[in-house]
């Protein structure tokens, strides 16, 4: 038979690094689209629509072609947006920084980076006739309402 073996634990501040990420999660949540009072305006051109409805009406086509705005950003970033929420969470568990302020640039990149999305044209393009009416061949600008309506908010204590 041979000698029990003995296991030794030599904690090197990983528990604590655990607790400190627990601690600086908590219930936060990031939220990014048309939102809040923005999302209940009357649309400028969509008559008897709310900006919201129209961002819905792109984002699953519905009735227009599918000019998506934000799931196809969520799934073309998603590796780089991985990776930055990441550098917030260690900025947090070292303590060098606290988690709204990098939850804030975060949200403040995503709005920005979705916002250049519909500027760069997000395919398929306007029609010919589309393009002749609105005088622009930047599908989902026209007014700029519902681009400038994107936004984001940080949550604590909310779902």
């Amino acid at each position: 038979m041979s000698a029990p073996s003995r296991v030794r634990v030599v904690d090197r501040g990983a528990d604590a690094l655990v607790k400190a990420a627990r601690e600086a999660l908590g219930d936060w949540s990031l939220r990014v689209g048309v939102m809040g009072s923005e999302a209940g305006a009357a649309h400028e051109e969509a008559v008897g629509m709310t900006v919201a409805e129209v961002a819905e009406k792109h984002e699953f086509g519905v009735g227009v072609p599918r000019r998506s705005w934000l799931l196809d950003y969520v799934d073309a970033t998603e590796e780089m947006a991985r990776r930055r929420l990441r550098s917030v969470l260690e900025a947090v568990t070292q303590r060098k920084a606290p988690l709204a302020p990098g939850l804030e640039q975060f949200g403040q990149i995503t709005v920005g980076e979705i916002q250049q999305r519909i500027a760069d044209r997000i395919d398929p393009p306007l029609s010919e006739a589309t393009v002749a009416a609105k005088g622009s061949d930047v599908p989902l600008i026209n007014t700029g309402q519902l681009r400038s309506s994107i936004t984001y908010v940080v949550l604590r204590g909310a779902a």
